[in-house]
């Protein structure tokens, strides 16, 4: 292959003749079509679950013909103000490829599809990439049984020893349970250890949750005491939020002075598409203005809030919204005197 007809990652990998899957990890993790990635690559889209000015991928591939194993690469790429891939970055990491690696993608014993160190990749956490291992091989069809010692555990967590669970079979736990299972967890939801909960919120948040089990998740976020539990608590409901869910969390914002800056966060990072709704935004960042009298992290969260393509016509069109209130109001006039001295 001619190095003029490489532009894109996309390219790249189908050139080299493999096989390969994109996830986003920016909020969750969600599975990406290839197509849309490509238009993300190209510009054509912005990319739909930003983070920190970043998009934030899980790549696999392989090639059958060369070798059975499959490879990961976790990749992070800068965005520009509308939440379009920089093509400057995304081609300096194709070149990293290139070299690293070569056009062909030839794997072998000195290779094995690995980078050198570039700003371009990050290490995920233990728990992502427990998530990330058990989606993928549900992506490709392998379908794993969750380990014994798992079901045994959410059938009887008082008797059963949690600390020979690994986050792994935590994950595939998640991944692979029927409604029966979900059903277990439910039941038996307030008697796991709270390691155990850590992990099982964690990959909740990126799996689809039946209704039964979100009953439950709404009561043990309601009745907890433990700020670090209940806000995963929170984020595990957030993979595909239903409108008994919704109206949960519109109620936190609406109807709850009590609200936490902790809760604040977790709502714009994991239900962010709720601020299409008017009363909502305002009475969300309302909170999170007079909570943060520095207006540091305000600024923080709407710069978030705005690069994310499905509502940012509602961000910008909040600056001038004038129900804001004066905490608000005080907050917007830092973010613009920061901007200003930038």
């Amino acid at each position: 292959m001619s190095d003029n007809a490489i532009s894109t990652l996309s390219e790249f990998l189908l050139q080299a003749q493999t096989q390969y899957l994109v996830f986003d990890l920016g909020r969750g993790i969600r599975k990406i079509d290839n197509q849309v990635f490509f238009e993300w690559e190209n510009q054509q889209e912005a990319c739909a679950f930003p983070r920190q000015n970043h998009v934030w991928l899980c790549i696999v591939f392989w090639n059958e013909k060369l070798s059975h194993e499959r490879y990961i690469w976790f990749v992070k790429l800068p965005l520009d103000e509308q939440g379009l891939i920089i093509p400057a970055s995304r081609d300096q990491f194709l070149e990293i490829i290139v070299q690293a690696l070569g056009k062909e993608l030839e794997h072998n014993e000195d290779k094995q599809a690995k980078l050198p160190e570039n700003p371009f990749v990050f290490t995920p956490s233990q728990q992502q990439l427990a998530d990330c291992n058990a989606l993928i091989r549900a992506s490709i069809g392998i379908i794993a049984t969750p380990s014994e010692k798992a079901l045994q555990y959410i059938k009887a967590p008082k008797i059963q020893d949690w600390s020979v669970l690994s986050v792994q079979e935590i994950a595939d736990l998640i991944c692979f349970a029927d409604k029966n299972t979900q059903a277990s967890i439910a039941q038996q939801l307030p008697h796991f250890a709270p390691p155990v909960l850590s992990c099982l919120f964690a990959s909740l948040e990126n799996n689809i949750v039946e209704d039964c089990l979100l009953n439950a998740l709404i009561a043990y976020h309601e009745n907890s005491n433990d700020v670090t539990l209940s806000t995963l608590c929170l984020r595990a409901m957030s993979f595909q939020p239903n409108d008994r869910c919704i109206k949960y969390v519109k109620n936190i914002v609406l109807n709850n002075n009590d609200i936490s800056l902790d809760t604040c966060v977790v709502i714009v990072g994991r239900f962010w598409q709720l601020c299409e709704d008017d009363n909502f935004l305002v009475a969300l960042m309302h909170k999170i203005a007079t909570i943060d009298e520095s207006a540091e992290l305000f600024k923080s969260l709407y710069a978030d809030l705005v690069k994310i393509p499905s509502i940012r016509t509602a961000m910008l069109g909040f600056i001038r919204n004038e129900k804001r209130s004066d905490a608000v109001a005080n907050a917007i006039g830092h973010l613009f005197n920061t901007q200003l001295k930038a």
